[in-house]
């Protein structure tokens, strides 16, 4: 959790399940027989939503939790109304003003002058050579 607030990467955590815990059921494609999930000693394995983890995790980071339970959840308007005002308030920090180049006129100037030079020292008197 410390790196995702050193890296300033703000997390949204979306709660599926209950607090209490339920039992994870299976269903095998091919038959449709339902069973459920033990682990390799024959537990059945309980998952169990655990909303302050997830809860801290996003108030650390500057995000958002959204308790979803185990009803039927509309994607889009979390996404809507959580991520996209996280991810334009990065995009707008993000953005920087460009300086205004001040010296665009004095370069102008020099350069002016230094093809002035060249061409009067190439217009001037030149030495005899022996000739």
């Amino acid at each position: 959790m410390d790196e995702a607030i050193d890296a300033g990467i703000r997390i949204v955590a979306i709660g599926f399940g209950s607090e209490e815990g339920s039992e994870i059921t299976l269903t095998d494609p091919d038959t449709g027989a339902r069973s459920l999930l033990v682990d390799a000693d024959g537990v059945v394995v309980r998952s169990r939503l655990d909303g302050e983890l997830l809860r801290e995790l996003a108030l650390r980071t500057e995000g958002v939790y959204v308790p979803a339970g185990t009803s039927a959840l509309d994607l889009d308007a979390i996404v809507e109304a959580h991520v996209e005002p996280l991810v334009t308030d990065a995009a707008a920090r993000l953005q920087r003003r460009a300086p205004t180049e001040h010296y665009f006129w004095l370069v102008l100037a020099a350069i002016v002058c230094l093809t002035a030079a060249v061409w009067v020292a190439g217009t001037g008197p030149r030495l005899a050579t022996g000739r």
